[in-house]
């Protein structure tokens, strides 16, 4: 087994997924690969847990945002408002990765934060 630790995540999850996919192709119980490859066993174990829950979290933000082509999106934008707008009345306009959020002081920082991390999530 190589030593991880020196790698960005996004290169540890490539590494895991190469270890993964030659497993799978090694056609050995995890025990025997492991034994063979010098990883201990928890190791693979998380692993095999953490690839299936990014899996998981690409294939729900998938189902979530649906990309528009961009000159879809300029003929027709997209708003999204409340009922009575005499009822809101924003106190700071912000742009955030193109993304105009109007906020004030009753705006909850969790909403708030939820919304930029869906965002930069997209």
């Amino acid at each position: 087994m190589i030593n991880t630790d020196d790698m960005t995540k996004e290169e540890r999850v490539e590494y895991w997924q190469m270890v993964m996919e030659d497993f799978s192709d090694s056609n050995k119980t995890k025990t025997e690969y492991c034994k063979e490859n010098e990883i201990p066993l928890s190791t693979f174990n998380y692993w095999v847990n953490r690839l299936e829950e990014l899996k998981q979290a690409d294939e729900f933000k998938a189902d979530r945002f649906v990309d528009i082509a961009d000159e879809i999106a300029k003929d027709h934008p997209i708003s999204i408002g409340i009922s009575d707008p005499m009822m809101f009345i924003p106190e700071l306009v912000m742009d955030y990765e193109g993304v105009h959020i109007l906020i004030n002081s009753s705006t909850p920082m969790q909403l708030l934060s939820s919304v930029i991390r869906e965002i930069g999530n997209a």
